[in-house]
């Protein structure tokens, strides 16, 4: 046996000298580079980051275990065991060939054919065809479409030879840091020009009729700065432009990253400073009579639509828009007197802006977020929509979309969300299809400007309750949508723990009750709101939470619903996959109506979302893909309309009502947040 074991272990020491130490070293040194990007300056332009790795470590095992082999089966003539070598030597050579198939298999293999909640069980409830047109549908204007820039861009021809308009550029030196490590220079022989001489470059699309028209500027987010992103929103600024909205697709491609370096976020005032000062060119060329624009720019209607790093930049420049001096020394010129009525956050990033918390007040807000985003892993953009303050007449909304990912909002950035090599790694088989998600896109946005820019506030309702507008949106994919507007007086607070005023909040049967912030699944801790959590473990009978007094709030005699946000807080397999609380409504005169929750819109199960096909290479790469997290707890907003619960039971009576409950069943283990509980008054 000692003898046996001596030659195993001299076999081993022999296959370990006989890796090739100089490519392994090479590719440890590729593996840095790959897990250290900022450091890469133009190198990357050969080696393309964060999935990197994954490629180095197998590649690397793959080729030691096949040098091991060659060196084994060269060596086996002067062995004095020559057939253990031939053995060995051919066991490894096998093993090298099943890796590469099974990495390749990975690579090749798109991933799983559906997602892992199907959407027709949970499309159960009333729908309720709203009074108005598909937003999502093109609208009555015929469009027309020119582009503007600086005249001399040799990459793009409609911001050179093409542009209809030319435009001057800015110095953005004040606010853009030196890259370092020759990336500076390397991006400014990529585009022509530097840090200081940065274009304002733009796409199109005006409305054929007299106006003047609210204007619309949309700006992508941080997408590889040679692969060109402004033409990506096309079919969204065509759109725009045929329901009455003058659409233009801002040109930032410039700021972003890619094999010459990022500036990592830092960044973001220059992406919101630019968007200010396209606001401001239009202003001007709406106010010069000698303008081809005059008169048909109502540069008092402005809504900013950003995407990725982009719809963090679109609220950044809200916020600017009504300062007098510049947010930064030496930022010039400086765009005064501007009023942003509407920001879209599509998937946007969240904190980098390093001048502080972003604050919006007096602007309408809505964000988007899809549910397998492979880039933005978690909904930061429902922490903007915490920050934003509904002011009189205003309103803020929100609609989470479980099949779309983050590029196919942009026709230019596709299905992947890690780029040619790390879209090899991600499960794209969920995905719904780019012009499914882009139908989301156009709807959402579409209802969410005829509201805020049009004046027409019917458009709200697809934001306020489930199934309310179903008919517009893609049957195949899983929406929850959220909202409030200056209408709702709330009933409760720290979530839906204690009342206002004479409101008193109870519950029973619940084995745990706590309020705290409402946590992300990644990137960020929380989303800024505060819920009540209900937890109950598997017993008998029901539990429930209960708000009353109501009718002890100023002018709950002229409400007209009652609302409250929800979510299916249960862990993936820890309890009951669906929940469908019972909803009492009762009145100061004894009246109960009671109603299950699903007759509204089910609630969802745990939204489970697992983005990679293979876990083992996903861990090797750099991406942060929360490949640990829990599914994302997203809150669904629920409107009660007290004419329908009048309409069930005719001696209710909704000028006397009194108390809210929630019921459970116990049969099963669960938990139930909830939230932003309050009554909508006329």
């Amino acid at each position: 046996r000692s003898r046996r074991a001596r030659r195993l272990a001299s076999l081993a020491g022999s296959a370990v000298r006989s890796l090739p130490a100089g490519p392994l070293g090479g590719l440890a040194v590729l593996l840095f580079l790959a897990s250290n990007p900022n450091t890469i300056g133009p190198l990357g332009l050969l080696l393309p980051v964060g999935s990197l790795g994954a490629y180095v470590v197998v590649a690397g095992l793959l080729t030691g275990v096949g040098f091991a082999a060659i060196r084994l089966d060269r060596g086996r003539a002067s062995s004095t065991h020559p057939h253990v070598r031939r053995v060995a030597a051919s066991a490894l050579s096998a093993a090298v060939v099943v890796g590469a198939l099974l990495a390749g298999g990975v690579v090749l293999d798109p991933g799983a054919a559906a997602p892992a909640l199907a959407a027709e069980p949970l499309l159960d409830g009333v729908v309720r065809p709203a009074p108005l047109d598909d937003p999502g549908a093109p609208g009555p204007y015929a469009v027309r479409s020119f582009s503007y820039g600086s005249g001399t861009d040799r990459l793009r021809p409609a911001f050179g030879a093409g542009a209809a308009i030319v435009t001057r550029t800015v110095d953005a030196t004040p606010v853009l840091q030196e890259l370092g490590w020759g990336s500076d220079a390397a991006r400014e022989w990529f585009w022509g020009f530097g840090r200081d001489a940065l274009p304002l470059n733009g796409l199109a699309w005006l409305p054929v009729g007299d106006g003047p028209f609210p204007l619309v500027l949309m700006v992508h987010g941080n997408h590889a700065m040679g692969d060109f992103s402004e033409p990506g929103y096309a079919y969204l600024g065509e759109h725009l432009a045929s329901r009455g909205f003058i659409a233009v697709s801002i040109d930032e491609d410039f700021l972003n990253g890619s094999w010459a370096g990022d500036w990592g976020g830092s960044e973001q005032l220059a992406r919101a400073w630019l968007l200010l000062l396209h606001a401001d060119l239009w202003r001007s060329w709406a106010a010069d009579p000698a303008s081809p624009l005059h008169g048909i720019v109502d540069a008092d209607r402005i809504a900013l639509i950003g995407h990725s790093r982009g719809g963090e930049a679109a609220s950044i420049a809200a916020v600017l828009a009504g300062t007098r001096s510049p947010a930064a020394a030496g930022l010039e010129p400086w765009p005064t007197g501007l009023h942003i009525g509407a920001v879209v956050a599509i998937a946007p990033s969240d904190g980098q802006y390093q001048g502080g918390r972003v604050l919006l007040r007096d602007t309408d807000y809505l964000t988007l977020q899809g549910g397998h985003d492979g880039d933005a892993t978690s909904w930061m953009g429902i922490r903007q929509y915490a920050r934003t303050v509904v002011d009189a007449g205003g309103f803020r909304a929100a609609l989470w979309s479980y099949r779309s990912n983050h590029g196919q909002f942009n026709s230019a950035w596709g299905r992947s969300d890690q780029g040619l090599l790390g879209g090899a790694l991600l499960d794209l088989g969920p995905l719904a299809g780019e012009e499914g998600q882009q139908d989301v896109a156009r709807t959402a946005i579409g209802a969410f400007l005829e509201a805020s820019l049009h004046g027409r506030s019917g458009y709200r309702d697809l934001f306020r309750r489930p199934m309310v507008g179903r008919e517009w949106l893609p049957e195949d994919d899983i929406y929850l949508v959220r909202s409030s507007d200056d209408t709702l007086v709330p009933l409760t607070t720290s979530g839906a723990s204690r009342g206002v005023g004479d409101v008193v909040v109870t519950t029973s049967g619940f084995d745990t009750t706590r309020s705290r912030l409402v946590p992300l699944r990644s990137l960020l801790p929380d989303q800024l709101t505060t819920g009540t959590e209900l937890r109950w473990s598997t017993g008998q009978g029901t539990a429930s939470w209960e708000a009353r007094g109501i009718a002890s709030i100023d002018g709950a005699g002229q409400a007209t619903a009652l609302t409250f946000a929800l979510a299916n807080g249960t862990p993936i397999g820890g309890g009951a996959g669906r929940l469908d609380p019972l909803v009492e409504v009762s009145t100061t005169d004894g009246v109960t109506v009671r109603v299950p929750l699903s007759h509204w819109g089910a609630l969802p199960p745990p939204l489970e979302v697992n983005l990679v096909k293979s876990e083992l290479l996903a861990h090797l790469s750099s991406m942060d893909l929360a490949l640990d997290a829990p599914p994302e707890i997203v809150l669904q907003t629920y409107e009660l309309r007290l004419d329908e619960l009048a309409a069930a039971d005719p001696a209710f009576r909704p000028e006397h009502v009194d108390a809210l409950r929630l019921i459970v069943d116990r049969a099963e283990a669960g938990a139930l947040w909830v939230t932003e509980v309050g009554l909508t008054r006329a």
